[in-house]
């Protein structure tokens, strides 16, 4: 059996051959359910209804425990002043400011926020000669999964300005996408 995150479309695609359809998405599973529940009428094989029943118990108690875990890190959240002060920063949510707050050193090691910009890796490559300076590409050196999370937060809050028209005057997206984050100064 798959990891339980491979249950939902392999279970829409099991029981798609057998003629029972279903949008994507885990709230959408409720008709594949009746599916299974009606197995006599709808045609499926016993077989295949067993495996359903048996994918559908386990998203069910996955859904369960993200629930769970979900209510315990926005808990934690609320429950710290700097992680509450964290998460005042545009697309910095809860999972962002624990991890925020696990991994990185105390802020006082670091001078100046390019300093923390160079240990998450997000300053340009320099190739600088003769006193003239050549920045290059992010250099992506340094500390993989808290850039990532920054990343796809300030990628939530470029998705939100361009779909409830605002304008945010730091953000001049010249490029789609990731792209764009490099460009300007968001982070």
């Amino acid at each position: 059996m798959p990891p339980a995150s491979a249950g939902g479309p392999s279970l829409r695609g099991t029981l798609a051959e057998f003629g029972a359809i279903s949008a994507k998405g885990i709230p959408k599973l409720s008709r594949l359910k009746s599916a299974l529940e009606e197995a006599d009428s709808h045609g499926l094989p016993e077989g295949v209804a067993e495996l359903g029943k048996m994918y559908l118990g386990r998203i069910e108690d996955v859904s369960k425990e993200i629930d769970t875990l979900t209510l315990k890190i926005k808990a934690e959240g609320t429950s710290r002043p700097e992680l509450r002060r964290l998460q005042t920063m545009p697309g910095v949510g809860p999972i962002i400011a624990l991890a925020i707050d696990s991994f990185v050193p105390d802020m006082k090691s670091f001078r100046r926020g390019r300093d923390f910009s160079a240990w998450l890796g997000l300053v340009p490559k320099q190739h600088s000669s003769g006193g003239k300076d050549r920045l290059g590409k992010t250099s992506k050196m340094g500390q993989r999964d808290i850039r990532r999370l920054l990343i796809s937060g300030a990628m939530a809050v470029l998705q939100w300005a361009q779909r409830s028209k605002k304008n945010i005057p730091i953000i001049h997206q010249t490029k789609p996408g990731p792209n764009a984050l490099t460009a300007c100064d968001i982070l």
